[in-house]
């Protein structure tokens, strides 16, 4: 039976003597009494070296506050960068979508005059999603999430034919990002994978844009019907009387009526030169879209013709029209155009509710003026309400939340938060990022505030 002990330094045995870390054998509970304050003083010494801090350590205040000074979305891109000593050194990781952020980030540590080592990884993630860093929406409207499930709520939507960019990939879902900027979590089988080039030659083929709010498509198996959204973007194979051929991103190839689509390319530049130089008859096209989707059912997250919530609405009429805009109610605001305090709109004038708390500006809401007291919007449905008391379309409810106007600003196409068609780089011939649109300072809001 071995000695009970055996594992005690004072009876440890060998070659039939005793040994001891003491001049005599003692009982272990002496021992041991003795031996705490030898422990407790080494503890003590070994605490304080640990806790002095290091030359780095000193520079890592300095450099969070240089990344928390970004002002960031993290709904247009991943931002995940994180600053830590290693081995002494200041060391960058973590992800992001977006080099020119992650540049930004670099930039001002370096203003502190701290030397940084970057091990950022620079998204898409070649790894998990191959080459095809790209892919095109290949159903009638894709439904993106907020996380890569489908009990997820979902954040926003995209019509067939929306080209998008591939972000990062987790088992069957891909995160993308839209070409209003927007972040979404969607399933593999909603899109086509596509490498740079081969978007580039779809971007380069003969396209259409179906322009009604709806479009019954005949697919040639003979067999199936299904309705395409506005804003659906397919190809040109060859036109037949009264109806185009087209092939579909998912290469099934359907027929659609002439009356319903127009040469995409023709239809963008067009849209872009109103936009530019007849910004009166460009309003007057966006209003009368927005009255064509009266009676139009709300849908959370919803930006197509199939339903929409209140930016949706926004985003799909300046969409039809030829401009893509940020997509929350929130975001809106990062076109820093004119702000109005009271009522008085001028037609297409960005309206916005919500609440004020504590100094902070909670946007709720959206709407589009119709003129100086009427408005469009979508809540409950698409409908035509007025801020004018006497009015027989007047909202209470809309008055007593609202917040300010803002007109949209002067340039439209040069602005980094809207781009046309034209100009939005997913649409290219050589497909590429876009440009970060930062947010408004006064007016940011990290949460989707799709509330109501």
């Amino acid at each position: 039976m071995p000695n009970e002990n055996a594992d005690t330094p004072a009876f440890r045995e060998t070659s039939g003597q005793q040994t001891s870390f003491l001049a005599e054998p003692v009982h272990p509970y002496k021992f041991f009494r003795k031996l705490i304050p030898v422990i407790i003083g080494t503890m003590f010494l070994c605490s304080h070296s640990y806790s002095k801090p290091s030359v780095c350590d000193n520079l890592l205040p300095d450099a969070r506050k240089a990344v928390l000074s970004l002002n960031f979305d993290r709904r247009t891109e991943v931002m995940e960068v994180i600053p830590q000593c290693i081995h002494d050194k200041l060391v960058l990781s973590g992800k992001t979508s977006s080099r020119e952020l992650l540049e930004k980030i670099i930039q001002r540590i370096q203003e502190r005059k701290i030397q940084v080592v970057d091990q950022v990884h620079i998204l898409p993630d070649d790894s998990g999603i191959d080459d095809k860093n790209w892919g095109l929406i290949s159903v009638p409207v894709a439904s993106m999430h907020s996380q890569p499930k489908f009990a997820a709520s979902f954040v926003t939507q995209s019509t067939m034919g929306t080209p998008i960019r591939r972000i990062q990939s987790k088992d069957s879902w891909v995160q993308v990002q839209t070409p209003d900027g927007y972040l979404g979590w969607i399933h593999k089988g909603q899109f086509k994978p596509l490498t740079t080039s081969e978007l580039g030659n779809w971007n380069s083929s003969e396209l259409l844009i179906l322009t009604s709010r709806f479009t019954k498509t005949e697919l040639r198996d003979g067999k199936h019907l299904v309705m395409l959204p506005a804003g659906t973007i397919v190809r040109l194979l060859q036109e037949e009387k009264n109806s185009y051929v087209v092939e579909l991103p998912s290469g099934k190839v359907a027929s659609i009526s002439t009356e319903s689509a127009q040469n995409f390319r023709k239809w963008a530049s067009e849209k872009a030169k109103e936009i530019k130089n007849n910004r009166k008859g460009f309003f007057q096209n966006v209003l009368q879209t927005a009255d064509s989707m009266l009676g139009t059912s709300y849908a959370w997250g919803g930006n197509s013709t199939q339903g929409m919530d209140c930016s949706g609405y926004i985003n799909t009429i300046f969409r039809m029209n030829g401009l893509i805009l940020p997509r929350d109610s929130d975001q809106l605001t990062n076109l820093d155009g004119p702000i109005k305090n009271g009522p008085n709109f001028d037609q297409c004038d960005l309206l916005f509710f919500g609440k004020k708390k504590d100094g902070n500006t909670e946007i709720q809401h959206v709407a589009l003026a119709k003129d100086k007291d009427d408005f469009f919007h979508s809540l409950g449905e698409v409908r035509h309400s007025s801020l004018n008391p006497n009015a027989e379309n007047f909202d209470k409810y809309e008055k007593d939340r609202f917040l300010f106007a803002m007109s949209l600003p002067d340039k439209l196409i040069d602005n980094p938060c809207a781009t046309t068609f034209e100009s939005n780089p997913f649409y290219a011939k050589a497909p590429r990022a876009l440009r970060y649109c930062y947010p408004v300072e006064k007016y940011l809001q990290r949460e989707p505030s799709r509330n109501y």
